[in-house]
């Protein structure tokens, strides 16, 4: 994986130099609607503009799923489960997943629901735009209570660690999508796409 992450890198990086050379060889020879990211204009917007283009919900989505898979993984709840007190915790983790997507439901499909638009539509809607956050809420809780019934878990500390491996895990997804959206919105700006 961090083989197939440092070759996706190296040719993002790449493409970034040659968008750069090509900008400035493109705007020398005024070709219309280009612009070069070496002008006092365009090293202007790659600075100024670093951090705000490279929010995205998709940032957010990788942070929370990278989460929630840690506490999937570090929980042991796709297992296959041989003892009681497994097969109990796991009836018992169903049983909250249940109750979390029947609140969801409750909060999103009968009328004049708080989640759906001011229209009533589904999309877009609150809900809609938090989908991932609200699976990946759903896979963490989920997770935490079989964890914290087997004793995957032994506290609060376990469950954060959990997360944190998550995240380690995710590393290498946030550093492509890291270099590849910088590429992307580097090539915006040059050929005036935004």
């Amino acid at each position: 994986m961090n083989r197939l992450v440092s070759w996706f890198v190296g040719l993002m990086i790449i493409g970034e130099l040659i968008l750069i050379f090509s900008s400035w060889v493109l705007s020398a020879l005024m070709i219309e609607n280009v612009q070069s990211l070496i002008s006092s204009e365009g090293v202007r917007w790659f600075f100024g503009e670093f951090t705000s283009s490279l929010l995205s919900p998709v940032l957010l989505w990788i942070i929370l799923l990278s989460i929630s898979f840690g506490c999937l993984l570090r929980s042991r709840i796709l297992k296959s489960s041989s003892s009681y007190r497994e097969r109990v915790s796991r009836r018992i983790s169903i049983g909250v997943m249940m109750i979390c997507f029947a609140v969801i439901a409750l909060l999103t499909f009968i009328p004049h629901a708080i989640l759906l638009s001011a229209t009533g539509q589904l999309y877009p809607s609150p809900f809609s735009h938090a989908l991932v956050p609200i699976l990946s809420f759903i896979i963490i809780v989920t997770s935490t209570t079989y964890g914290l019934l087997t004793h995957s878990f032994f506290s609060f500390r376990s469950v954060i660690e959990a997360m944190i491996f998550g995240l380690c895990k995710g590393a290498p997804l946030l550093i492509s999508y890291l270099f590849f959206w910088q590429f992307l919105v580097s090539v915006r700006y040059v050929f005036m796409l935004c």
